[in-house]
């Protein structure tokens, strides 16, 4: 589980091919950059770009994941060099200062209106009709620029 605020920003730097087939999915490095990885292990998992994937291995600095078909289908920008947003799982005892999110993505809405409404900003979606039921139909953003 998270809590859907991102605690730091890293960077993809590689995104290699996980099998022979474009089914296989892709293997991502990932560079930590202000993300703290003390405490993280193999199999822990951390939501990147909102979608919890899982540590397959850890180098200095850096995390690899590996991230398939379905993930890269549902998701944007697991599969480029590029900055990526990162969150901690929770753990038992963790402050809970934002909202309970598994990070498993069932869909990908399709942005139609991004506007400046006052001091806040209106962000409207496109749902997929597989995803209406359980999509959070009002929640508080907040932007990490």
């Amino acid at each position: 589980m998270f809590t859907g605020i991102i605690s730091g920003v890293g960077r993809i730097s590689q995104v290699k091919p996980a099998g022979n087939s474009a089914d296989d999915g892709v293997h991502v490095t990932i560079e930590a950059n202000n993300f703290d990885l003390s405490g993280i292990g193999l199999g822990d998992s951390i939501a990147v770009q909102g979608a919890c994937m899982t540590v397959v291995s850890l180098d200095d600095g850096a995390f690899q994941i590996d991230v398939s078909r379905e993930s890269l289908d549902k998701t944007t920008g697991l599969d480029k060099v590029g900055e990526v947003n990162l969150e901690r799982s929770l753990k038992l005892g963790d402050s809970l200062d934002g909202h309970l999110v598994s990070g498993h993505v069932d869909g990908m809405g399709q942005v139609t209106r991004f506007e400046q409404v006052g001091e806040s900003h209106e962000l409207c979606i496109q749902v997929p009709a597989a995803c209406q039921n359980t999509w959070l139909t009002k929640a508080r953003l907040r932007s990490m620029a």
